[in-house]
């Protein structure tokens, strides 16, 4: 599996729709080239009970969402453990897919 590692998160500044001046912040995911696929992952922890969250999105060149999916998993010891189990999920998805050219986020 080759995996590349990039930044590719985008946020544009715009007016907001009230059209009161306001100001508003997007974010825009951009795709993978070629015939990369992309998985964008996350986790959420709660410190008091050390749940996480896991999830993560892969899409085409095109955009497609190609796999997706989240969980709750039972313990992590921090932020930094819960976003490395949400890498772990994503990669062995990546793997049971048979995707060769990944890139992780």
């Amino acid at each position: 599996m080759e995996v590349v590692r990039v930044a590719s998160v985008v946020m544009v500044r715009g007016d907001g729709d009230e059209g009161d001046g306001s100001v508003v912040w997007r974010m825009a995911v951009t795709t993978p080239n070629g015939d990369y696929i992309k998985f964008n992952c996350d986790a959420s922890w709660q410190k008091e009970s050390g749940r996480a969250g896991l999830g993560f999105v892969a899409r085409n060149a095109l955009g497609d969402v190609l796999l997706s999916s989240a969980r709750a998993e039972c313990y992590a010891s921090s932020p930094l453990e819960a976003e490395a189990k949400s890498l772990l999920w994503a990669t062995n998805q990546a793997h049971n897919k048979g995707y060769s050219k990944v890139i992780f986020e």
